[in-house]
């Protein structure tokens, strides 16, 4: 399905989420649970390194307590398929999930609640006039599935956190401690109600905001970066630099690691040996390849 299609078939169904979110965000707080709606699926999603472009509202744009006006602004002006525009890439092809429109939201205790709407797209898009964005490295989200009809299945961000711990996924915050959550409305299983009237509603969290090497800490953002095993899969925790065929590409002691991997983290920003040193110490005992050093 082109983005300009699914595009069109999510303004239509949002139209009706403003009134059921209008309804539902006056008597419900975010995060308080529907027993009318159900978590069918829990899973971890790998996603590439993206550029999120949208507009940022605050709790003081809200309108009735919700941000469902805004919604509509959105699709009353196309600014969705201003974003699309903007790539000739096959959005699809770049990650499963991509062509959905979010309600992206970010939590800090001390700092202003932020709500973003808008769309991930490749690392690099260009930003239309108005809009704003953030840079996001490889993540790992975990995914929450929650089946209802229209008015029962949004604020459960909280019980998706909790199913997400339960099932042994554990939501962290950013290098800032910010929380980073999402509503994610995609097709078909958003725009395609069951025979019960009853569609799936996406929530997300951030489990990893990237993967990096567990040997050299080396940000592991695209797959032919990632070590191999011994037989030729993928290393899931090991760069290609150091590891191959399941094995170590060069057999060295911590501290020998550590000396040997200065001028990598002097190209990152410290200003001499001693400060990368310094840092390089207090990170490598945490990765796997070390711990038992």
């Amino acid at each position: 399905m082109k983005a300009s299609t699914y595009i069109l078939i999510i303004a239509v169904i949002t139209s009706i989420i403003i009134i059921a979110v209008t309804i539902s965000g006056s008597k419900k707080t975010q995060g308080e649970k529907d027993m009318g709606a159900e978590i069918i699926r829990v899973y971890a999603e790998d996603m590439p390194a993206s550029r999120f472009i949208g507009k940022k509202y605050l709790d003081e744009d809200r309108v009735d307590g919700t941000f469902g006006h805004h919604w509509g602004q959105w699709h009353e002006h196309g600014w969705f398929d201003e974003i699309t525009k903007q790539t000739d890439q096959d959005l699809k092809e770049w990650f499963a999930e991509a062509e959905a429109s979010l309600g992206l939201m970010r939590f800090k205790d001390g700092e202003s609640f932020e709500y973003w709407i808008g769309m991930f797209m490749p690392t690099g898009t260009t930003v239309p006039e108005g809009m704003s964005y953030i840079d996001f490295p490889a993540i790992k989200l975990g995914i929450g599935w929650v089946r209802g009809t229209m008015e029962n299945i949004f604020f459960m961000c909280d019980p998706v956190y909790e199913k997400l711990l339960v099932e042994g996924f554990q939501p962290v915050t950013d290098e800032y401690g910010a929380w980073w959550s999402f509503e994610r409305y995609t097709c078909p299983r958003f725009t395609t109600p069951d025979e019960k009237s009853q569609i799936i509603l996406d929530h997300g969290y951030v489990l990893q905001f990237h993967v990096r090497c567990q040997s050299c800490y080396m940000v592991i953002d695209e797959p032919e970066k990632f070590g191999s095993e011994a037989d030729g899969t993928a290393s899931s925790d090991y760069c290609l630099y150091c590891y191959q065929n399941g094995s170590f590409v060069t057999e060295r002691t911590l501290d020998e690691a550590i000396e040997a991997n200065i001028p990598w983290w002097r190209v990152e920003g410290d200003e001499n040996d001693d400060a990368a040193r310094e840092r390089i110490r207090k990170v490598f005992p945490t990765l796997k390849r070390w711990k038992s050093d």
